[in-house]
């Protein structure tokens, strides 16, 4: 690893004054739990536990695109801004690119959230429905 620079930001995006010492070098990165795939990168290029749900704003079928990367205790879930459960699927056996038709015809008019729950992540996205 080259280490061309070096700085500090404070919590409001400021640059703190610190004078550091630079080594480049060659490192190893320990403790990476590789069990149901790499986690923090993907060799691929593609985008780490991706969701795309189109169309949003929808009316009766909501397509849910999805790219996973773990195995095991993933959970897809819409909830209602009240936080009504109103569907569950369990996609713990599945990994890769996955498409899922949500039927909406039972949810009424307004925002509903969609979260995926993988063993590392918790990831939400809005979804409007207007019939």
């Amino acid at each position: 690893m080259d280490i061309v620079d070096i700085n500090l930001i404070d919590a409001s995006g400021n640059t703190l004054e610190y004078d550091f010492e630079k080594q480049s070098g060659v490192f190893k990165l320990l403790g990476i739990c590789n069990e149901g795939g790499k986690r923090l990168f993907n060799p691929n290029g593609k985008a780490i536990n991706m969701m795309i749900i189109s169309p949003n704003p929808s009316d009766n079928n909501v397509n849910i695109e999805l790219y996973l990367i773990e195995k095991r205790n993933t959970l897809l879930r819409v909830y209602s801004v009240g936080g009504q459960l109103y569907d569950e699927l369990d996609l713990s056996n599945q990994i890769g690119n996955i498409n899922l038709k949500l039927n909406t015809a039972k949810y009424s008019n307004g925002l509903y959230f969609i979260q995926l729950q993988t063993p590392t992540i918790i990831k939400r996205e809005k979804l409007m429905i207007m019939k």
